[in-house]
Order: structure tokens, then C-alpha cells, then sequence
């Protein structure tokens, strides 16, 4: 490399990495709102810049199980992909909290394409060990409030025959789970943002309760809900169908 053109890499070097900074502040911003695939997409020039960031990874794989959520049908690829990048994330950075948070969506992600009940409750006893450690300390996302009232009502639908074979032949222990934990924590992470993400898994509890009437009240509020973000049409669509 001449000297000139050593200058001008120093001179560039900031402006780089400044724009992607930017692009990177703005990508999570979009995620934030809902924009699920104009963050997708700003998530994938990132880490095509840079493949060894592990935050874009964990983001990444995050804006990818959004998108699937949000969807009737799940392609199996895009699961595949979810876990990719939050395995990597995982691997680059492990007291990341965006990576432990991207692992266990993408594991709840791809329990909805397995047959295997075995690795479902394996991928179950992950999910509750991530999210053991980000609900300790301060700062709790609401998000990780978000997951722990889906793996209540997850955990909370087995019978006792299925937690006690899960015990016997898989030597998965899953714990205690309530249904009424599930509500509780719902409604901390509806206290802390009322995304219609939130409303929508809150309406998924009381569907497992048989509470029409609570079921049908949070249906309202997810219809009523401002915006005309992608997530927001997504979810309004899902309880219209």
C-alpha cells in the first residue's frame, strides 16, 4: 500500500465505521417499531460487513424469529437460520444479553417445527435456563417477561404424565409452571411496552384458559392498536383470520 493511499484508508477508516454505527443504531430502531423486514434486511448488510460482530448476530437471528412469528406458516430454512445466528452469537459473546435473548426465541421458534417431543422439552429446559439468567439484575427487558409467560403457558399445558415422562425418559426436569405466573408476566411486559406482540401472546394465555371474555377484551386492544407498522398489520391480520 502507497502513502497515499494509506491516508486516505485512515481518513475513511472513521467515516465507516461511523456509517455503520448509524446504520446499526437506525436497524434496531426499525426493530423496536416493527419494522420487521426493513431491519432484516439493514441486519443482513451489517453482518455481511462484518461477520464477527456478535450483537448484529444476535440481533440478526432476533429480527429473523420476529418475522417467522408473525407468520402462519414458518419456513423451515428461516428457523434454521434464527438459531444459526444466535449460536454464533452465542460463541462470539456469551455474557451478551441480546445473544441469550436471540437463543431462546429462536429455540421457542423452532419447537413450533418439531415432532420430536423429546427435543422439545430440551429445547424448553434451554429456554428456561437463558432466561433464569436475564431475569437476575437489573434492566429486564421486556421481552425476556414476554418469553417466560409463553414458556409458563407452555410448560403449564403439559399434564403430569408428560412432565413425568419427560423426567423418566429424557431426564428433563421442566419445573413448576402456572398459568397465573404467565398472566403475571404478561402483564409486565404489556406495563413496559404495550406492543401488539405482547397483547397477542397475552390473548394466546387466555385462549389456553378458555377465558373468552379476557380473550376477546385483548383481541379489541390488538385491533385498536395504533400504527401502521409491518407488525402491527401482521398481528391485526392474525386475529382478523
Amino acid at each position: 500500500m502507497n502513502l497515499r493511499l494509506a491516508i486516505l484508508f485512515l481518513l475513511l477508516t472513521p467515516l465507516i465505521f461511523s456509517q455503520g454505527g448509524d446504520l446499526f443504531v437506525d436497524a434496531v430502531n426499525k426493530l423496536s417499531k416493527g419494522e420487521l423486514t426493513k431491519s432484516y434486511l439493514m441486519f443482513t448488510k451489517l453482518h455481511q460487513a462484518d461477520k464477527n460482530n456478535a450483537e448484529v448476530l444476535a440481533y440478526l437471528s432476533y429480527a429473523t424469529t420476529k418475522i417467522c412469528y408473525s407468520k402462519d406458516s414458518i419456513n423451515p430454512k428461516d428457523v434454521s437460520n434464527a438459531l444459526n445466528y444466535a449460536n454464533q452469537a452465542m460463541q462470539k459473546d456469551s455474557s451478551l444479553k441480546e445473544a441469550r435473548l436471540a437463543k431462546a426465541y429462536s429455540l421457542l421458534l423452532a419447537n413450533k417445527n418439531l415432532d420430536s417431543r423429546k427435543e422439545k422439552c430440551k429445547n424448553l429446559l434451554e429456554i428456561k435456563r437463558q432466561l433464569t439468567i436475564l431475569n437476575s439484575g437489573d434492566n429486564i427487558k421486556p421481552e425476556v417477561y414476554n418469553l417466560l409467560a409463553i414458556w409458563h403457558r407452555t410448560v403449564a399445558s403439559f399434564s403430569e404424565f408428560e412432565k413425568e415422562a419427560a423426567k423418566t425418559f429424557y431426564h428433563v426436569d421442566l419445573g413448576d409452571a402456572k398459568m397465573e405466573l404467565a398472566l403475571s408476566f404478561h402483564k409486565k411486559a404489556i406495563k413496559e411496552n404495550a406492543k401488539v406482540c405482547f397483547l397477542y401472546e397475552q390473548m394466546k394465555t387466555y385462549q389456553a384458559m378458555h377465558s373468552d371474555e379476557l380473550e376477546t377484551s385483548v383481541v379489541d386492544k390488538i385491533l385498536k392498536t395504533k400504527g401502521k407498522s409491518e407488525e402491527v398489520k401482521l398481528y391485526k391480520a392474525l386475529v382478523t383470520n
